[in-house]
C-alpha cells in the first residue's frame, strides 16, 4: 500500500473511532467498567463496558474468538503477538484501531459481514 493510501486509512480510522466516541458516548478507561475474557490458548482479553470496547490484551495465545460485547477494537491491541494464531469477531464490530495486528503471525482473521 503506498504511503498516501496508508495514512488516509490511518486518518479514517482515527476520525471513525473519534465519530464513535462522540456519537455513543464510549467511555474513556479510567471511567468504564471492564470484563476480562480468558484466550482459549491462555492469557486474557478486556472490554470496556458497557460499550465494548477491546482495549487491552495480554499474552493471547491461540485462535481466538472474541465476545459478542465487542463493537470497538481500540489501536495496537494484538501488536506482537505472535501466539496469537486466528482472530474470529463477532457481528456488531464497528471498528477495528489501526495497527492491531501489526507484527503478528496470524494464520486467520474473521470479520463480520
Amino acid at each position: 500500500m503506498a504511503p498516501a493510501a496508508k495514512s488516509w486509512v490511518v486518518r479514517k480510522s482515527f476520525l471513525w473511532l473519534l465519530i464513535c466516541t462522540l456519537i455513543l458516548g464510549i467511555p474513556t478507561p479510567s471511567k468504564a467498567a471492564a470484563n476480562t475474557f480468558n484466550c482459549p490458548g491462555g492469557g486474557t482479553y478486556s472490554v470496556l463496558m458497557p460499550a465494548g470496547v477491546l482495549n487491552s490484551q495480554s499474552n493471547c495465545a491461540g485462535n481466538l474468538v472474541v465476545d459478542n460485547s465487542v463493537k470497538i477494537v481500540y489501536d495496537n491491541v494484538f501488536m506482537n503477538d505472535h501466539a496469537l494464531t486466528g482472530v474470529t469477531f463477532p457481528e456488531g464490530l464497528i471498528s477495528v484501531g489501526s495497527g492491531s495486528f501489526t507484527n503478528t503471525d496470524l494464520a486467520s482473521l474473521t470479520l463480520p459481514n
